[in-house]
């Protein structure tokens, strides 16, 4: 055996590179060309990067040099410590040897032996095509486990500007003591109006710096200032998630709305502060059941000094006045008429099964579905793979019909993913469920304000009308008038006498009189009663 041979060394990560990896491919392939009297033309040393592609520093070097130099200077081969040196996946692996045919130059591994024959050819794309599935049982195992983390709130990211990565043991973020409180107070200054620019030069002057001791900019500001991580909640939309992190949030779901209506140009201030005032919870919940619009809430003090506070309408004479402690305590005993009766969550949880066992069969069918097409996917791939290697068809043709089909492929299975992902036991979604109906009120009590905005916005989102009589039946239906709805078909489907009433409106229990409406709870009597404000 004679001729001239470039040597290709490569490691696939920074870390490798101070040790004696290189050192040692090098020796080995130099060895196996004297051994068998190749002279050495050229040694291409790639560092830190990964073979999962071609577009590689070294790699694209040695092929410019190939191409200008193999026939006048007499290169017959490549040298490789191993084939995955040269790539770890068939698709560029199969590109590349075609290319070195062509190029009239062998490709050889001086630790696998291989030659020229049909066998050999096969056992070289076969040992690419062996650390190709390594490569991806590797990553699946390690985004498999990503997500894992991810819907247990861990961060695995680089710790943003403000934060700190955090241990093993605790929280995956902790607020950076030095940088935390300034990433904060840009949110603040742009909440009060303050321009970007001028909010970034002061928190500048105070100190604010990159981890690498920059001034930040006004790109990675407009970044900062829209990431929803920064109120604890981490959204990953390549994957379709958003969990709620276990890290402290470093500013509240309500600054960080302000900030966003401010920069869609929808508002020039913030929004008035009173809206989310502690002492009146109920702010944007009540509508006044006069007029349907929303009530305000203010204090008032009494002749004697004292405060007194008020959920009003200023819209005409005779509309909503009332103080702000009868109308919190009607509202927590509407919750308490509201709870569902356990015969109700009974029969609503039978149905609920029913409708979620369907729901997961369909799931299997789709999931079934969709392993059937990647299967015939991946077939296409490897017809597409053998069509190259009979030269039935170009290496560009080649690549362009295998990127298609690989992207055909990725969103397949993220597809699979998801419907994977969204079928669980329908007993633990009802246990959950019940949990919530039947212990509104205490979560509503234990809340802190945004807490009970949350509640209220799922109970009742287009508020609930209230007048001196209490309270009104809510805009749109919300779980419990479902509910009721759903106990009042079944009732009406067994019996010719209904045990329950779907309600017409809300009645909160204080001064006791007779109604017509009769509350979805086990602690009801047949005494139909409404429940007006004692003011």
């Amino acid at each position: 055996m004679s001729g001239k041979a470039v040597l290709y060394i490569r490691v696939s990560s920074s870390r490798q590179v101070d040790n004696t990896s290189l050192d040692a491919q090098e020796k080995v392939c130099r060895d196996w060309c004297a051994a068998n009297g190749i002279a050495v033309d050229t040694c291409y040393i790639e560092r830190g990067e990964s073979a999962k592609s071609a577009d590689r520093t070294q790699f694209q070097a040695m092929f410019r040099h190939l191409e200008a130099n193999a026939r006048k200077k007499g290169i017959t081969h490549v040298v490789v410590y191993k084939f995955d040196r040269f790539s770890r996946s068939v698709d560029d692996g199969a590109v590349y040897r075609l290319a070195l045919k062509k190029l009239c130059i062998a490709l050889v591994s001086a630790t696998e032996r291989t030659d020229n024959s049909p066998s050999g050819k096969f056992l070289t794309t076969l040992l690419s095509a062996v650390s190709e599935l390594d490569n991806d049982v590797r990553a699946e195992r390690t985004v498999s486990g990503m997500r894992t983390r991810l819907a247990s709130g861990r961060w695995q990211w680089p710790a943003p500007l403000g934060y700190l990565n955090g241990s093993s043991g605790g929280p995956s973020l902790v607020i950076d003591p030095e940088r935390g409180p300034l990433v904060r107070q840009i949110f603040e200054l742009v909440a009060k109006g303050h321009q970007k620019a001028v909010a970034l030069k002061t928190v500048t002057e105070r100190g604010l710096r990159s981890k690498r001791g920059l001034r930040i900019n006004q790109e990675t500001l407009a970044g900062l200032l829209v990431n929803p991580m920064y109120t604890g909640q981490i959204v990953n939309a390549k994957w379709g998630m958003s969990v709620q992190g276990d890290f402290e949030p470093l500013v509240s779901e309500q600054l960080f709305n302000q900030v966003q209506v401010i920069l869609s140009g929808k508002s020039p201030v913030a929004v008035p502060h009173a809206r989310d005032r502690e002492d009146f919870p109920l702010r944007g919940l009540i509508l006044c059941g006069q007029c349907m619009k929303p009530v305000t809430a203010s204090i008032s003090t009494g002749k004697l000094g004292n405060k007194f506070g008020y959920y009003r309408c200023h819209r005409a004479a005779g509309h909503l006045n009332v103080k702000r402690e009868v109308v919190e305590a009607s509202f927590t005993s509407l919750l308490d008429s509201m709870i569902p009766s356990h015969e109700a969550m009974s029969r609503m949880r039978e149905a609920f099964r029913s409708v979620w066992q369907e729901r997961n069969e369909n799931a299997g069918e789709e999931a079934e579905a969709l392993r059937r097409e990647l299967g015939r996917l991946k077939a296409r791939k490897e017809r597409l793979l053998s069509q190259l290697a009979d030269g039935v068809i170009e290496a560009e043709d080649y690549k362009a019909a295998s990127k298609s089909i690989s992207n055909a492929i990725a969103v397949a299975q993220n597809h699979l993913y998801t419907v994977e992902a969204n079928s669980f036991h329908s007993d633990d979604a009802f246990r959950y469920l019940e949990h919530t109906l039947w212990n509104t009120r205490s979560t509503w009590e234990a809340a802190d304000l945004q807490g009970k905005q949350r509640i209220q916005q799922k109970l009742f989102p287009k508020g609930l009308p209230l007048t001196i009589q209490g309270f009104g039946t809510p805009p749109n239906p919300s779980i419990y008038s479902e509910l009721a709805g759903f106990a009042l078909r079944n009732e009406a489907s067994n019996s010719q006498e209904l045990a329950l009433v779907a309600p017409q409106g809300f009645e909160p229990r204080l001064d006791e009189s007779e109604s017509s409406v009769l509350p979805l709870n086990e602690r009801a009597t047949q005494t139909r009663k409404s429940f007006r404000l004692v003011v």
